[in-house]
């Protein structure tokens, strides 16, 4: 049960809910970027091919990610903010040091990356 929890968590992940930056950060995270989840997949599967791995493992998360780039910026982070609202055990895991090592790669596929696929 905890691989799945563990795999839950690395989906809600992927689609945002670690990756909301705090209300003082200007950066852009995950909710704000233009890329589609095919570029963003495409961008993971170059850059983290383990990551992908992971993602292809378990098609349920893949699906949700899926689902979370085909709504508008605006929706993806009121869909952010909705989650973390009802899972306050995600703001707390958000600021671990394995939560800052994944927002540091999705950084580089937002920000640098999934543009060019």
């Amino acid at each position: 049960m905890r691989i799945v929890r563990a795999s839950a968590l690395a989906a809600l992940a992927a689609t945002g809910a670690l990756l909301t930056a705090a209300p003082a950060q200007a950066e852009p995270e995950l909710p704000a970027t233009t890329c589609s989840y095919e570029q963003v997949e495409a961008a993971v599967r170059a850059e983290f091919p383990g990551l992908a791995a992971r993602l292809d493992a378990h098609p349920e998360a893949r699906d949700r990610a899926r689902a979370f780039f085909a709504l508008s910026p605006e929706q993806r982070q009121q869909r952010v903010q909705q989650f973390l609202d009802s899972h306050p055990q995600a703001r707390e895991r958000k600021d671990s040091p394995r939560a800052q090592q994944f927002r540091d790669r999705m950084r580089v596929i937002l920000q640098d990356t999934c543009h060019r696929y």
